[in-house]
């Protein structure tokens, strides 16, 4: 299904890829099958990207392209997007550091769940980080 361009098959088997999930890790096939998901506008896909892009998975390492696949993710509403779109403004990692705009990602992933976001949150709130102390 994958070869025949379907968007969520592609980024299943990405992630086969990279988490060698039947079948040997490929960090490099994994971006590959993620870029072609992405390009027929998948979201979790996006985030995946994202990640490759922000640790030099399969491809070298650039937090600005990771930004930039965060962003398309968060926008759609992918709470582990939102969650890596706030730390990359928390730690000014591919963009300007923005405390106000992580801990307002943070909330965005926080409010679907999404734990770390939610830790991140507490810590914004705990040192003043973006939001009233």
């Amino acid at each position: 299904a994958a070869d025949q361009g379907h968007a969520r098959a592609q980024a299943y088997l990405g992630q086969c890829y990279r988490f060698g999930k039947g079948t040997p890790v490929d960090h490099v096939k994994a971006v590959h099958y993620f870029h072609r998901a992405v390009d027929k506008g998948h979201s979790g896909a996006q985030a995946c990207l994202g990640d490759c892009y922000r640790s030099g998975e399969g491809t070298p390492e650039d937090h600005v392209k990771a930004v930039h696949y965060y962003r398309f993710a968060a926008d759609q509403g992918v709470p582990e997007a939102q969650a890596c779109l706030g730390t990359c403004y928390r730690l000014g990692e591919g963009i300007p550091e923005d405390l106000v705009k992580a801990a307002q990602y943070c909330r965005l992933a926080a409010d679907q769940g999404h734990a770390l976001a939610q830790a991140c949150l507490g810590d914004c709130y705990r040192f003043g980080e973006g939001t009233p102390e």
